[in-house]
This record gives structure tokens, C-alpha cells and sequence, in this order.
């Protein structure tokens, strides 16, 4: 359910609003607090309006910003469904029966913010970043970790990465900030040496900052075969309490 349509529903319950949204935890909670917020304040036939809006858009079958999710997450959930089904997708509605069968596919996907970020001042954002970036930004996330890991242990690289990552980790805001040495290690160690190495690192960096919303917006938001990838190392290391700081992720 979106948070508008907590909201609306939160709001019929009159003085206990606000005892109720204050038990849905994470961003989902902050932004249907903020929606019921905003929807007492109108006068009742505006409200009255804003109802119908939010009833009528909760009714259709997409999460809310369905065009973020990976294509291939949306393949995935399609594959066994019949055809009527899949086309109930496609139009965002259809009979009773596929329309069950529709929200049941669809059902572990989240709904997911609008894609504008360009900078990651708040965990928030990644979900926000396009594919390529928010890869990017796990590589270097990786790297620097993986750079620090090798300097503890008197050694060097020569792959390319290498060079810039110790760059970076050696001044601030990274430098003395990327975690406890024995976390550093512990991030870098028993990662398979493939092509997403760097990747599985940085999710492992920053699983710890993300809440469960934004982790399933940022699996989702990559390819489905990376993605099950780094979902996996964001809940093996999310309750690591020796983190690296924020500012020197961002």
C-alpha cells in the first residue's frame, strides 16, 4: 500500500491517526504521516477530493513508480503468469482474476522514488540514481574499502581502480572515516573474485545506513541477477554497528 493510501485509511480513524502511523516505522511511516499531515489540513471538500485521487490511484496494479524498477525484475514476476494476466499489467487493471493473479506477481516489488538524484546526500537518494550510476557509486564504495584492506596488510595493486581509490581514501572526508580496521577487513574478506567484486563490498559498506525500504528500492532499482546479488550482502551486513561515516560514502 502507497503512504497516501495509509493515510486516507489512517484518517478515518479520527483521534487515533496519529497512535497508528506512529507504529509504521522506516520511510513508508515518515511519508504517510506526512500525507495525512497535509490532507487534515484541507478544508473538508478538498479533502473529500483528495480522498477520491488517492482510493482511485491505490486501485491500480503498479507500484508507484513502477518505470524505476529494473525491466528485468518486471520479466521475472511476469514470466508464469497467463496472457490475460500479464496484459492486466500492462493496462494497470483487468477482471477480478487477473487482477489477483497481476498484484500477486507483483506483489514483493516496492514502490520506488523518482529518478533525479544526481548527488547522494541522504541514503534515500541511491534508489534515486540511475542503474549505471548507483553501480558506480557501489564500485567506489568497494574499492575504497578493498584500498584500505590491502594497505593494512602491506600490500598493492595494480589494477586500475587501485591507484585512484588510495587517492581518495588518503585526505577527507574518506581518510580515518571508512570504519574500524578490523570492519574493513571483515567487509573485504570471503568475496569472490568476479566481476561484481567491488560491488558485493560496497553493498556490505553500506548496508548498515539503509533502512529496509530503501535497500529493496536500491536492489530493485539494478539489473535482477545483480541485484539478488547485493541483496544478499545488504542483509548479511546490516546490522554491522562499526560503519563507515555517511559523508564518506556521499
Amino acid at each position: 500500500m502507497s503512504a497516501d493510501a495509509l493515510a486516507v485509511v489512517a484518517l478515518r480513524l479520527g483521534p487515533d491517526r496519529e497512535r497508528v502511523l506512529s507504529r509504521i516505522g522506516g520511510e513508508l511511516g515518515a511519508r504517510a504521516r506526512a500525507a495525512a499531515d497535509a490532507i487534515a489540513k484541507l478544508d473538508p471538500r478538498a479533502q473529500k477530493l483528495e480522498r477520491a485521487r488517492v482510493m482511485a490511484t491505490s486501485r491500480v496494479l503498479w507500484p508507484a513508480g513502477m518505470r524505476a524498477i529494473h525491466p528485468t525484475w518486471i520479466e521475472a514476476a511476469l514470466v508464469d503468469l497467463p496472457a490475460a494476466a500479464r496484459t492486466a499489467v500492462a493496462n494497470g487493471q483487468g477482471d477480478p482474476i487477473e487482477t489477483w493473479l497481476a498484484r500477486w506477481a507483483l506483489g514483493e516489488l516496492v514502490a520506488m522514488p523518482v529518478v533525479h538524484a544526481e548527488t547522494t546526500r541522504v541514503p534515500a537518494d541511491l534508489p534515486a540514481l540511475t542503474p549505471e550510476a548507483l553501480q558506480a557509486w557501489l564500485e567506489r564504495a568497494g574499492a575504497d574499502q578493498l584500498a584500505r584492506a590491502l594497505q593494512l596488510g602491506g600490500a598493492t595493486s595494480e589494477a586500475p581502480w587501485f591507484s585512484e581509490a588510495a587517492a581518495r581514501i588518503a585526505v577527507a572526508p574518506r581518510k580515518g572515516q571508512l570504519g574500524g580496521d578490523r570492519a574493513i577487513l571483515e567487509r573485504c574478506t570471503g568475496v569472490p573474485d568476479d566481476d561484481v567484486r567491488l560491488v558485493r563490498i560496497g553493498a556490505r559498506t553500506v548496508a548498515p545506513h539503509l533502512d529496509i525500504l530503501v535497500q529493496r528500492q536500491l536492489v530493485q532499482r539494478l539489473p535482477r541477477a545483480l541485484g539478488l546479488i547485493v541483496r544478499g550482502e545488504l542483509r548479511a551486513f546490516a546490522g554491522n554497528l562499526d560503519r563507515a561515516s555517511w559523508p564518506a560514502l556521499a
